[in-house]
């Protein structure tokens, strides 16, 4: 079912469809055949709704920046309680439905969804990995990291296809690059030690 997402690839929580396809499966004493029924249109649900919720924990970030502004200690801790009690309480709610309802009632869920929701819920789950990884590289992100990051990228990126030229092309130019700097790297202490050895004579 997809333990990590890769790139734009919105990942089935597979936590909460695990967890509720095994207890029905026990509880019925069936096999996994039943736990995959019950567990995977839970999983799509209950990633819809990981989408809600991090969409709108966004402006309540907002709101803890503001309090951490103020010096507001309460209030911060009171943002971070609120989205927890929240989010457990969807949880909850989801997981407490389909065992009083039955599997039936969370797939006629998913299946009502309207298309543009389900669409508009796909387009922000696509673009929230792309800004956390935004963030994440605006922070740690060197030039220097660049071809390690394409080299790294670009085989995962083709998994299950065949590389074309454009990925073989950036593969060699990421490789050029690591040479390239590599070398300045070395000329750089050559240079330096011959200073040293300069200086030294001086003295």
């Amino acid at each position: 079912m997809g333990a990590v997402n890769i790139g734009p690839t919105a990942q089935l929580d597979i936590g909460t469809g695990g967890t509720i396809g095994a207890a029905v499966a026990i509880a019925t004493g069936t096999g996994a055949e039943t736990a995959i029924l019950f567990g995977l249109p839970i999983s799509v649900l209950m990633q819809f709704v990981n989408t809600l919720l991090m969409s709108a924990y966004s402006g309540a970030m907002l709101v803890a920046d503001r309090k951490i502004d103020e010096l507001s200690l309460g209030g911060v801790n009171g943002v971070h309680y609120l989205c927890g009690i929240i989010s457990f309480l969807a949880y909850f709610l989801f997981t407490f439905l389909l065992m009083y309802f039955g599997g039936d009632f969370m797939g006629g869920i998913v299946d009502g969804l309207p298309a543009w929701a389900s669409t508009g819920l796909n387009g922000v789950a696509a673009i929230l990995p792309a800004l956390g990884f935004a963030l994440l590289m605006s922070i740690i992100m060197d030039k220097s990291l660049i071809p390690y990051f394409v080299i790294g990228f670009i085989p995962m990126a083709f998994i299950g296809h065949d590389m074309s030229m454009v990925g073989i092309v950036a593969i060699a130019t990421s490789i050029a690059a690591i040479i390239f700097m590599l070398r300045n790297v070395n000329q750089d202490a050559v240079v330096k030690q011959a200073s040293d050895v300069d200086d030294e004579w001086e003295d």
